[in-house]
């Protein structure tokens, strides 16, 4: 597995806890939560107004466990959201970077075509597999003979699109 495989993997993961911690949150009782501590014991309250500095707080007690524990989960739930919604922004912006057509390695190799037959040789040899299939003949079309455009490499091709595939090849050593 590459990076951008764990990073397409990783992008869906965040993507699954953000909608599942979402859907979670509708369900959570609303108000703000505070906790004070006076005479050595903590004291929770809760506002029904979370919009308001100026809003009224009504003392928790011990019979209101439930809605104190629902309210911490809210809140550790929404703090979950934001860092994961940011290490989701981290991640889209990392695989737009990698998948970036206008690299340096692409505007190099664009500019500079007599850069490519010095590289092919230095390059990772091929699998046996690979090499054993570009020496196999194949059929050709004897009827297309107009072989008008040049590739990077100078082999003479048909189309624009031939082109861009020997680009593509020799950029990805193959």
């Amino acid at each position: 597995m590459d990076l951008t495989d764990y990073l397409k993997k990783r992008k869906s993961y965040l993507e699954g806890k953000i909608l599942l911690l979402e859907n979670n949150l509708r369900e959570a009782p609303a108000g703000s939560l505070l906790c004070i501590k006076s005479n050595g014991y903590y004291r929770w309250y809760v506002s029904s107004d979370s919009s308001s500095r100026k809003s009224r707080y009504a003392y928790l007690g011990k019979k209101d466990h439930s809605l104190i524990r629902s309210l911490i989960i809210r809140d550790l739930s929404q703090a979950k959201v934001k860092d994961y919604k940011r290490e989701l922004a981290a991640v889209d912006h990392y695989l737009y970077v990698l998948d970036d057509t206008t690299g340096f390695y692409r505007k190099l190799t664009e500019k500079c075509t007599q850069y490519l037959p010095f590289l092919e040789a230095t390059s990772y040899p091929l699998s046996k597999k690979i090499e054993s299939w570009l020496a196999e003949d194949y059929p050709v079309n004897p009827d297309s003979k107009d072989y008008s455009v040049k590739a990077q490499n100078g082999l003479m091709v048909r189309s624009k699109s031939e082109a861009l595939i020997i680009r593509l090849f020799l950029e990805h050593s193959i």
